[in-house]
């Protein structure tokens, strides 16, 4: 049975609920502590996942506005809770309650998984499952995809480097050159020269095609050969060097491949 209905509120101005007071300020809601001398923190949820723009953000959701993306995991085999302790992770391969592409803050009991973002920052390389994150990078979230912007995105050249020596034939980067980028120079500096008569190298970006870039035939100087034609790359791949040491016992260099996304 009901006891009371129908109650708009009170004719005074404030209103106590054990040592909280709610009072009306100007037409504003004020909460401070009973004795008034300081206002009082309000405890809620976070924004869900599905909200309207009038929720009101807690901590949590303000400190997760551009998240600053400090490790991240495979939903499969997560991480235990208190690992990284007040950090930001994301999440690389679905599996158990963890999704893809999906950020989640360790408050040292669980996993928070950060809903409504936008944007996220790196402190880590993550190229693991579906990412491909560099590292100290803004991303933004286009479409489910999180997208390089500032100096990652269009028209600043990026620079990949792969070292190599005579102990391999193959040697490849972990970065990835994209589709529909122009390679606009290629660097082979021979750091140490090989030993082997005829030792070259060429190379390449492989990816669903192979795209050649260089050939160099001689590794018997201390030299720095440039390559500065403007080459299309159709197809993502990584820069793969390829060595023929021809028996040397020694000798070592670095590729540095320079590409570019144009603006239009």
């Amino acid at each position: 049975m009901d006891f009371i209905k129908n109650i708009k509120g009170i004719t005074g101005e404030s209103f106590d609920i054990g040592g909280i007071t709610l009072y009306e300020d100007n037409n504003q809601l004020g909460v401070i502590n009973s004795s008034g001398s300081s206002y009082t923190p309000i405890l809620g949820g976070r924004i869900p996942s599905s909200s309207s723009y009038n929720n009101i953000p807690n901590l949590i959701d303000l400190y997760g506005l551009i998240p600053l993306i400090e490790f991240s995991f495979d939903g499969n085999t997560p991480p235990a809770t208190g690992s990284y302790l007040n950090k930001f992770g994301i999440c690389y391969t679905t599996g158990g309650d963890y999704t893809s592409n999906d950020v989640y803050f360790d408050n040292g009991n669980t996993f928070l998984k950060a809903y409504s973002l936008k944007h996220i920052v790196t402190s880590v390389e993550i190229k693991e499952g579906d990412l491909e994150l560099e590292e100290n990078t803004i991303y933004s979230n286009q479409s489910g995809i999180w997208t390089p912007k500032g100096s990652a995105g269009k028209g600043t050249p990026q620079i990949i480097h792969v070292p190599y020596s005579y102990q391999s034939s193959v040697f490849k980067s972990e970065s990835r050159v994209p589709a529909s980028s122009f390679v606009i120079n290629v660097t082979n500096k021979i750091e140490e020269v090989f030993n082997g008569s005829g030792s070259n190298l060429s190379i390449y970006i492989s990816g669903s095609i192979i795209n050649p870039l260089a050939i160099t035939t001689n590794l018997l100087e201390e030299n720095q050969y440039e390559y500065e034609s403007i080459i299309f790359n159709s197809s993502e791949g990584v820069v793969t060097v390829e060595v023929f040491p021809s028996g040397s016992v020694y000798g070592s260099g670095s590729v540095f491949v320079q590409y570019i996304i144009p603006r239009t």
